[in-house]
């Protein structure tokens, strides 16, 4: 599922086959490995930002999108701004929600 120099799918639709691929499993638990970068990209693209405000706060802000806050604290995220070591170890849960005929993919941060 990693990035291949040698056809013109891109990395973005490979890491999609990859959440398909999963998803098509039987099993609940599913060991990947697999390069530090790819693991980076991927939860860069998929993490989703778990927001901590007050009831109040939500209220006020619960049509805005473009919660410049949220974002700063995913791009901050310690899965986005470091590699993992050789031989490291990460454990997330990996979620679909289905729209629709749109599959949408995510990584729960809370279990990261």
């Amino acid at each position: 599922f990693g990035p291949k120099k040698d056809d013109n799918v891109s990395r973005f639709d490979r890491m999609l086959e990859f959440c398909r691929y999963v998803f098509q499993r039987p099993e609940a638990t599913i060991i990947v490995c697999g390069h530090s970068i790819w693991f980076q990209r991927f939860t860069k693209i998929f993490l989703l930002q778990q927001n901590k405000k007050s009831k109040s706060q939500n209220d006020t802000n619960k049509h805005n999108t473009n919660n410049k806050d949220s974002h700063k604290k995913k791009k901050n995220h310690i899965a986005i701004t470091s590699k993992l070591y050789n031989a490291g170890i990460v454990g997330f849960d990996l979620c679909r929600i289905i729209k629709g005929a749109t599959d949408y993919y995510g990584i729960d941060s809370r279990t990261m």
